[in-house]
């Protein structure tokens, strides 16, 4: 259950980003075993003096007026999904809209477990009914040690569709 925050200047045109929000969305699904649908973005545009940044800290090359951040929390996510899922946003992005691999700043943070989340209507996820995705995330939770609680839920929930 990703969420999506992407910071940027003020300028770009609906289909930029239209286009950066579906490369996002397709990086997710490709690298980061999002399941399809899952789709919650928020795309926020500031003044260019509202965002503040270094055009050459931590890269070898420069940041333009095109740099973006973006944050995703999401459930835990082993080390080489994390890697493979940042080269492969870098690349789509860079594929469309066009963003310079150097203009793309990622921030990943990750909830301890389903509880966290609420899909809507004050039900916490880990009380509202089974989806494939909610079997795979606490599967993944189950491999870092996640809640117990939430970890024997996920093992009854399979034993129950299959």
């Amino acid at each position: 259950m990703p969420l999506v925050r992407v910071t940027m200047i003020k300028g770009k045109s609906p289909d930029y980003i239209k286009k950066m929000s579906d490369s996002i969305y397709e990086a997710l699904v490709e690298a980061y075993q999002m399941t399809e649908n899952d789709l919650f973005q928020i795309i926020e545009q500031l003044e260019p003096g509202d965002l503040i940044y270094d055009r050459h800290y931590g890269i070898k090359g420069s940041r333009s007026g095109d740099f973006v951040i973006i944050n995703i929390e999401s459930d835990a996510r082993r080390r080489g999904e994390k890697e493979a899922f940042l080269a492969r946003l870098s690349d789509k992005l860079a594929a469309s809209p066009g963003i310079a691999r150097d203009d793309v700043f990622v921030r990943l943070s990750m909830t301890a477990g389903l509880e966290d989340w609420s899909l809507g209507s004050g039900i916490a996820a880990s009380k509202s009914q089974a989806s494939p995705a909610r079997i795979q995330v606490n599967s993944r939770l189950s491999r870092y040690g996640g809640c117990h609680e939430e970890v024997a839920m996920a093992r009854h929930l399979v034993q129950e569709c299959c």
